[in-house]
């Protein structure tokens, strides 16, 4: 699978142009995207035409505006560069040259029964509903235990072609940062140790729902050790939360198949973190 093409590259799909660099689609700071594709956009097409006429409402690189549609336009960048369709890229040749066999963007028909029921808030049967982009931006079908490996591949921890480890170490690049936290590339890092109420601050509604102004670092930090890297995850009926220091070689993965409060499975991630550090020493 080719390099990727550097951040700093205008953002284009497959000749639309997007405000902004490939960075600002990372970072979610292109501009004000919302936080989900707009109702009356169904299919690629449409999707394509919408950034077409899309304007920014602020200044790429001003304010963060966590959403889905620059992370979807992101892989839909990445996969046209490469040629290719970002799900066959993805399973292919990227989760093969990661040792995660049991991690899919499309669940086969041989796995189904695999497959965990989720529910929502109202305990009621829930599955996360296909759509636009949905492969690019809503994440994957996977297991604690590849999810796990996926953690340790980011500390450097288990072996792998050196150019994969390089693209996954470069994630870790600081390139904003907003309130507590410096927003790399997708993933959230905070200095480390950091105490429980940061992470809950950096992670709050505030952060996800509202425009929050960013500080860019020029040059961007580059990936270091002593930091506290973090992600959650939602779909309809499943929730996760990713979270690992690479200076102390700790990590935890939470999942389940239920709707669970960020606050509740950042408590629950920081105290397994907790008792990890402390078995480390």
């Amino acid at each position: 699978m080719p390099a990727f093409m550097p951040v700093g590259t205008q953002a284009t799909i497959k000749g639309i142009a997007i405000d902004g660099r490939l960075v600002h689609l990372a970072t979610h700071t292109p501009g004000g995207l919302p936080l989900q594709v707009p109702d009356e956009v169904h299919d690629e097409a449409q999707l394509l035409e919408w950034f077409a006429r899309w304007k920014p409402e602020y200044a790429p690189g001003a304010y963060r505006t966590y959403g889905n549609p620059g992370i979807g336009a992101l892989g839909l960048a990445a996969a046209s560069s490469l040629g290719g369709d970002f799900t066959t890229l993805v399973e292919r040749e990227l989760l093969p040259a990661l040792g995660m066999p049991n991690t899919f963007l499309n669940v086969p028909e041989s796995r189904r029964a695999d497959y965990a029921q989720g529910y929502d808030s109202e305990d009621s049967l829930a599955r996360m509903t296909p759509g636009v982009i949905g492969a690019e931006a809503y994440g994957v079908r996977t297991t604690a235990g590849d999810l796990i490996r996926y953690v340790q591949l980011q500390m450097g921890e288990r072996s792998i072609d050196a150019t994969w480890q390089r693209a996954l170490t470069a994630t870790h690049t600081g390139y904003f940062t907003a309130g507590p936290m410096t927003q790399d590339a997708a993933w959230e890092q905070y200095a480390y140790p950091v105490p429980l109420d940061t992470l809950l601050v950096g992670n709050s509604p505030r952060m996800a729902f509202e425009p929050n102004a960013v500080t860019e670092h020029r040059p961007p930090l580059k990936p270091r050790g002593d930091v506290w890297i973090n992600k959650t995850g939602s779909t309809r009926g499943f929730s996760a939360y990713v979270a690992f220091v690479p200076a102390r070689r700790i990590g935890v993965v939470v999942l389940a198949n239920k709707s669970v409060p960020i606050a509740e499975r950042i408590r629950v991630g920081y105290a397994v973190m907790q008792a990890l550090e402390r078995g480390a020493k």
